[in-house]
């Protein structure tokens, strides 16, 4: 039996069919307005689960993506092309001024 938002009554009707249910003695159990009542409150119960367990796995969904974005941001900003790039021009650039400074005798100095 699928448990729709709609089944879920207001905390007024909800207490009072708890009460109902936890008044019912064992030989009432039979009775189908006692059945009935009971069914009801466990559905509306039920439907209470199924959202608050749906909330939580939205919520644990939203951790993971905010989690996974921050754990791949610095990676692939250390893997750009750009900065590749940069750090070989500077490379490059060092190894130029070190041959010119070897040039005129001064590399050691």
């Amino acid at each position: 039996m699928p448990l729709l938002l709609q089944d879920v009554q207001g905390p007024e009707d909800r207490e009072m069919l708890a009460r109902l249910a936890a008044s019912v003695d064992v030989q009432d159990v039979q009775s189908a307005d006692s059945e009935a009542a009971i069914e009801k409150y466990l559905r509306s119960v039920l439907a209470v689960e199924n959202i608050l367990t749906l909330d939580r796995l939205r919520q644990e969904v939203a951790v993971k993506e905010r989690l996974s974005v921050k754990a791949k941001s610095p990676r692939r900003a250390l893997s750009s092309p750009s900065v590749n790039r940069v750090r070989n021009e500077i490379t490059r650039s060092i190894d130029l001024h070190l041959k010119a400074l070897a040039r005129f005798g001064l590399a050691g100095a």
